[in-house]
């Protein structure tokens, strides 16, 4: 089941979320809000052309599969920013104790626990 495939209502700041867990090669990072129901993602890349949340997908009731891309494909600076950006996630998993989140492509997941 995909949740959100388009970038509309995608939430979108540069920087890092102090309260995000990172994969164990700190390759990217989430955080999750029962407060606000979103799962936010950091990837690190170019700053002028950071990737950001397209799509999440239900795999489990414990585990989510999230897809990013970037904008355009474009001349990117060749630096490396962290990138924030967050989609909204259904009210169930906050049901659960942990999320395992995939990112797509990616072969570290993130267990995250659920703060209720």
């Amino acid at each position: 089941m995909f949740l959100q495939q388009h970038r509309a209502g995608t939430e979108r700041d540069p920087g890092f979320r102090s309260s995000a867990v990172s994969a164990a090669d700190k390759s990217w990072a989430a955080d999750l809000s029962s407060t606000d129901l979103l799962l936010y993602v950091t990837t690190f890349g170019s700053s002028t052309c950071p990737s950001f949340i397209t799509s999440i997908k239900l795999l489990e009731a414990d585990h989510l599969e999230v897809t990013t891309d970037t904008e355009g494909h474009r001349m990117c600076s060749a630096d490396l920013a962290p990138y924030t950006s967050a989609m909204a996630v259904p009210e169930s998993v906050f049901a659960n104790e942990t999320l395992q989140v995939t990112l797509k492509g990616n072969p570290e997941n993130i267990s995250l626990i659920i703060h209720k």
